[in-house]
């Protein structure tokens, strides 16, 4: 009998090792399993044991999911093996030792980031054939980890790399004016690109701050602003960013959605997101709290951003907007606090 561990460490490793013992001692039945983002053979890693030179009948494929990181363990020799699972300290800790037969495979969900370090063995004779094979899960960065419902996702100086593919992209850029004529300095287009923009729910979009100083806001009542986001959302915003950085943003929830660029509200800067499948959802427009203004109020007013067209007409660009000037906004006084 082993001791029981005392450090933090030492239980987060014993954690470890148990959870580890889900992919290969507790899987009953063998699937294959396509698609995987990442895959180990043996060639690819340094011999991790005394086993035999030649190469490791066994394929490690990871991949990463809702759910956390997914791996497939897959026999490509010619004969039956037994697989055999490691910790990082090198020890076998799986009981029950499947067999895979040529072509077999075995796959388990959920299975936490780390090294998995698997081997093949002769179910007869117990000798190891060919070395160790080691690939890593590293699913820290899931969807429900990462892109937060309040806070977004935000990419750095010193990493661009996004935890998942996008489904739309929204560009942020500063433009020669063509809705402001006459207007003082700054006498610019600041705009969303598209303006306008219809995704399905659970759609990621990534909005990429290709000029600097702006942000992705969410007009709500926690912001001192009517809201125009469905009911029971939280306050969403991006931080300012600087150019180059992008935004990713979930939207789960079907509805309306008019978001604005606080450093350049007044400029116009806003945009609307319509989330649904296929009906038009009503829009939310509840007080209290202060509606857009001026030009930012004119561009959320102009025909093409109605709710309707964004559904039925696909993205919506700045240059179809019909807007020159000021307008009203709505001010969000319907029934129960909330108009169409």
């Amino acid at each position: 009998m082993t001791d029981e561990p005392t450090t933090e460490s030492e239980r987060a490793e014993s954690n470890r090792g148990i959870d580890r013992r889900r992919l290969l001692g507790l899987l009953g039945a063998s699937a294959l399993a396509g698609g995987a983002a990442s895959t180990a053979t043996a060639d690819e890693h340094e011999d991790e044991s005394d086993g035999d030179a030649d190469a490791s009948p066994l394929v490690v494929e990871t991949e990463c999911g809702d759910d956390g990181g997914r791996v497939t363990v897959r026999n490509e020799g010619d004969a039956t093996v037994q697989v055999r699972d490691f910790d990082s300290a090198g020890q076998d800790v799986v009981d029950g030792r499947p067999t895979l037969a040529p072509g077999e495979a075995l796959t388990d969900a959920g299975v936490p980031d780390g090294p998995v370090v698997v081997a093949a063995f002769d179910p007869d004779t117990g000798e190891q054939v060919g070395p160790r094979v080691t690939a890593a899960v590293d699913c820290d960065c899931t969807l429900a980890n990462c892109i937060h419902p309040e806070l977004g996702y935000s990419t750095t100086g010193d990493d661009d790399s996004l935890p998942v593919e996008p489904d739309h992209v929204v560009r942020m850029p500063i433009r020669e004016p063509s809705k402001r004529p006459g207007e003082p300095e700054p006498n610019l287009d600041f705009l969303f690109e598209p303006t306008g923009l219809k995704v399905r729910p659970g759609d990621v979009v990534a909005f990429e701050f290709t000029t600097p100083e702006h942000s992705v806001t969410a007009y709500h009542e926690a912001q001192g602003r009517q809201r125009r986001i469905p009911p029971g959302l939280p306050p969403f915003t991006s931080p300012v960013l600087a150019a180059g950085r992008t935004w990713l943003y979930r939207f789960d929830a079907v509805g309306v959605y008019d978001l604005a660029c606080l450093p350049h509200e007044p400029f116009g800067m806003v945009m609307r997101v319509v989330v649904c499948e296929d009906e038009v959802p009503e829009q939310t427009l509840a007080p209290p709290g202060r509606p857009p203004a001026g030009f930012a109020a004119a561009v959320l007013d102009d025909p093409m951003l109605a709710p309707e067209n964004v559904v039925e007409n696909g993205p919506v660009a700045w240059d179809d907007l019909t807007v020159v000037g000021a307008g009203g906004g709505g001010n969000g006084e319907g029934e129960d606090g909330e108009s169409a």
